[in-house]
């Protein structure tokens, strides 16, 4: 876990420059990317979820844009739709403008502390952020989870593919043991892997489902 005696503003600044560090990574290595996190599997769902739900879906607010591969999928799935899209790191804000330069007007992209999110005037119809909040606080969540609800247009839907804590030692060890497991298969040595892994524990912050259900 993060030094508590950390302060909140250096620990921002830390995990935005790690994930500054793998802009370039993103779309050279997707087998090793998949491996740390199965971003394709996750947001695939994600929008089976909206869609099953069956809602209209005019205006997307993406928090945690990154280089913009869920973006992608939004603007595919939801073809009518508007998407803003968030993003603490600059770098990543300008990788996803370069994968997506054909949007047009359907996109727009906003370098943004994520707990400084300002409601708009008429909501969103859909809010959702991919593997992003799981790197801030527990008192920045609840921050960002506050302000989404007030971003919500009425009948909105909120989705959050994320990791989540377990509270039961046997269960996080063994999603570690798996996850080395996939990424050495994916092609990272045993160091890297456990690199990964130290990265995880110490800089990553996920709270329970329950938790997260709670602040919603």
């Amino acid at each position: 876990m993060s030094d508590p005696n950390t302060p909140p503003a250096a620990q921002q600044a830390i995990r935005r420059a790690k994930m500054e560090a793998l802009v370039d990574r993103f779309d050279r290595v997707p087998e090793i990317i998949q491996a740390i996190v199965p971003y394709q599997a996750v947001h695939q769902a994600m929008i089976g979820f909206v869609q099953g739900v069956g809602n209209p879906v005019g205006r997307i607010l993406e928090i945690g844009v990154g280089t913009g591969g869920l973006t992608r999928e939004l603007l595919t799935a939801f073809p009518n739709a508007t998407i803003h899209g968030v993003d603490v790191s600059a770098k990543m804000i300008d990788q996803a403008r370069q994968n997506l330069s054909d949007a047009g007007e359907r996109l727009t992209l906003e370098h943004i502390d994520l707990t400084a999110l300002l409601p708009m005037k008429n909501g969103y119809d859909l809010i959702v952020s991919s593997f992003t909040l799981h790197r801030v606080g527990d008192v920045e969540k609840q921050i960002v989870y506050g302000r989404v609800q007030r971003a919500l247009a009425p009948g909105g839907v909120v989705v959050i593919g994320d990791l989540v804590r377990s509270d039961d030692s046997g269960v996080i060890n063994l999603y570690l043991r798996l996850w080395h497991q996939d990424l050495v298969s994916a092609g990272m040595s045993e160091r890297e892997a456990d690199d990964r892994l130290r990265d995880h524990l110490a800089h990553d912050r996920p709270a329970t489902l329950r938790e997260q259900l709670d602040w919603l």
